[in-house]
C-alpha cells in the first residue's frame, strides 16, 4: 500500500479489499504460501495445500482483483506457462480492519490461524528447530483493567510490526552474499503472538510436570 495519508474513502476501499482477501479460509492459506516461499505458481500452492488447481486459480484470480497479489512473472516449461505471483498483503488484519471485519470472517481467520500455527509448531518440532538456543517461547497470565488491555493490544500489534521491519535489514545483508551463502544464511522464523481474555487461569494437564517447572504463569526462553 502506499504511503501518504488516505481519505476515508481510500481506507473503506481498502478494508473491503482485505476482508474479501481474507473472507476466505484457502484464500488465507495462500497469501501464507506466498509469503513464506516469495513467490509460487498455483499449482505449486495447490499441492502445498492439498486443494485443486482449479480451485486454488479461482481464489488466486480473486486475490489478484482484490490487489492482494501480484504476477511477478512467467516461466516456460516445455509447452507450459507457469505464473509465478507473490504477496502484497500478509494474511493479518490491523486493529481497526479486525474490528470491523464481519464475525463469521474474524471467526474463520481466527480458526485458521490457529491450525496454521499448531501445524507449523509441530513441523518446526520435528526438524528441531525448537532446539534452537534463539528459540523464545514464553506463556504469561496477567490482570489489567479495560485501559490495560486496549494498551496490551496495541504494544502486541506494535511489537509484530517492528520485528517484521527487521526484514528489510535482513533482505539487504543477504542481498550482498552469493546464492550459496545466501541459502544457508537464511532463516525463516515464524512469530505467534496471542492475547485474549479468560476467566481463570486453568488447571495444568500434566501435576507432575507442573511441579516441576514453577507457577506455570512465566514462560522462559525455550532450550
Amino acid at each position: 500500500m502506499g504511503k501518504g495519508v488516505k481519505s476515508e474513502q481510500d481506507r473503506t476501499t481498502v478494508d473491503v479489499k482485505l476482508m474479501k482477501a481474507l473472507g476466505h479460509p484457502i484464500r488465507q492459506r495462500i497469501l501464507h504460501v506466498l509469503t513464506e516461499h516469495e513467490e509460487s505458481s498455483p499449482s505449486e500452492v495447490a499441492r502445498i495445500i492439498g486443494e485443486s488447481v482449479n480451485t486454488v486459480s479461482y481464489h488466486f484470480r480473486i486475490l489478484k482483483k482484490c490487489d492482494a497479489i501480484e504476477l511477478v512473472r512467467k516461466e516456460i516449461v516445455g509447452t507450459t506457462v507457469i505464473h509465478l505471483y507473490r504477496a502484497k498483503v500478509r494474511a493479518v488484519a490491523d486493529e481497526e480492519n479486525w474490528r470491523h471485519m464481519p464475525e463469521p470472517v474474524r471467526e474463520t481467520l481466527l480458526d485458521e490461524t490457529l491450525q496454521q500455527i499448531w501445524s507449523n509448531v509441530r513441523a518446526a518440532s520435528d526438524d528441531e528447530g525448537l532446539k534452537d538456543l534463539r528459540t523464545a517461547i514464553a506463556w504469561n497470565v496477567v490482570s489489567l483493567d479495560e485501559e490495560g488491555f486496549t494498551e496490551a493490544s496495541r504494544k502486541v500489534a506494535s511489537f509484530v510490526y517492528e520485528i517484521m521491519a527487521l526484514e528489510s535489514g535482513a533482505e539487504q545483508r543477504l542481498a550482498a552474499l552469493d546464492p550459496e551463502e545466501r541459502e544457508s544464511k537464511t532463516r525463516l522464523v515464524e512469530i505467534d503472538t496471542m492475547l485474549y481474555p479468560i476467566k481463570k487461569v486453568p488447571a495444568p494437564r500434566d501435576n507432575s510436570r507442573q511441579s516441576q517447572s514453577g507457577s506455570g504463569s512465566t514462560g522462559s526462553k525455550s532450550t
